[in-house]
């Protein structure tokens, strides 16, 4: 029952598998999303980020996904299938340490759509996404022991271990497989009963 149960809360965990995966922050890979912007470092990061679209949950599972249906709620048309509009956290844990990532190179970013809205509503944009790393992470709980080097005088921590980890491409590939394609402006807003006057 209780598997049951997680399927529904997230639907995603049906493609969850485990490995172990060493950390390399020099590898190939990790070259690709770190280091000064360039056209392909930001067409990566906007592949696991921006470019996957939200998927459809039906509307039977708001409770198990801890939802109200009230006029706050995201929907789809009825034409367009119906539904509330979702996505899976880790592409909005990963929106946010993009959003982070650009913060810091203002100045090859100053045309982002996230960095031309006024001033206070980029800050609370941020302190959203350090809150919610800061919770993901501790939720996560990562327990690989990390040993230390000396790095001059100084002991440093050696960061290339082996995590156990989610195999990130699944998940990725059934968050796209899941996508709905459908134009914005048959995304609803709920109606609100309004007494008549």
């Amino acid at each position: 029952m209780k598997h049951t149960y997680l399927r529904f809360l997230a639907p995603a965990s049906g493609v969850i598998n485990y490995y172990p995966r060493l950390f390399n922050l020099s590898s190939e890979e990790s070259m690709l999303y770190q280091g000064h912007p360039t056209p392909e470092i930001t067409a990566a990061w906007d592949k696991i980020t921006d470019d996957v679209r939200p998927m459809r949950i039906p509307m039977e599972w708001l409770s198990l996904v801890n939802t109200e249906d009230n006029e706050t709620l995201v929907k789809f048309s009825e034409e367009d299938g119906g539904g509330a509009m979702a996505s899976v956290g880790v592409l909005h844990q990963l929106h946010c340490v993009n959003l982070l990532r650009k913060a810091t190179y203002p100045m090859y970013y100053k045309d982002d759509r996230f960095f031309t809205v006024p001033a206070e509503e980029l800050r609370g944009h941020l302190d959203h996404c350090i809150e919610l790393l800061r919770q993901t992470i501790s939720c996560a709980g990562d327990v690989t022991v990390l040993t230390y080097r000396w790095k001059g005088d100084k002991p440093h921590p050696n960061f290339d271990k082996i995590h156990q980890c989610r195999r990130f491409d699944a998940i990725y590939n059934w968050a796209v497989q899941n996508a709905v394609h459908v134009p914005s402006d048959h995304i609803v807003r709920n109606k609100t009963s309004r007494s008549p006057n």
